[in-house]
């Protein structure tokens, strides 16, 4: 039997990962939403903070299973 405490309980919400989804949303409507558009936009904000962008040394070969 289900308990009758727990349905009265609104769903917990994470408030950073609704601000990131509501820029999300508010960036993709601004291009209209077009993906290669907003690749464009991101791609120009990059280059004009002037911060270096963070890479990550490609993964090793993984080994053959025999």
């Amino acid at each position: 039997m289900a308990d009758p405490n727990k349905a009265a309980e609104a769903p917990w919400k994470d408030t950073v990962v609704e601000e990131v989804r509501a820029t999300r949303e508010q960036l993709f409507a601004e291009c209209g939403y077009d993906l290669k558009q907003l690749v464009q936009r991101l791609r120009q904000e990059q280059q004009s903070s002037g911060r270096k962008p963070v890479t990550r040394s490609p993964r090793p070969a993984a080994d053959p299973v025999p």
